[in-house]
């Protein structure tokens, strides 16, 4: 995943949103605030990478011939079969 995804930006802009606000009504200086959106955006990335790694990727769905494949017997000789 990318850090600059809108998921990750926009993770970190809800989870860093009072400094944002703060910023904005004048409590909080700016540096401040990006810092602590730069934090949050570095932790949102982190979070859904490993996220993203636990889920995993969607499984294929498997074709004819694999299933053909791996459902075919093994070859035995006629003596097996009889004994």
């Amino acid at each position: 995943m990318s850090p600059f995804s809108a998921p990750v930006l926009g993770g970190a802009a809800l989870v860093s949103a009072p400094a944002l606000w703060g910023a904005w009504v004048g409590s909080t200086s700016i540096q401040t605030a990006l810092l602590r959106y730069l934090v949050c955006a570095a932790l949102v990335w982190v979070g859904l990478a490993v996220v993203s790694m636990l889920v995993g990727p969607t499984p294929r769905k498997q074709t004819v011939v694999e299933v053909q494949a791996s459902a075919t017997p093994t070859a035995t000789s006629s003596e097996d079969v009889a004994a």
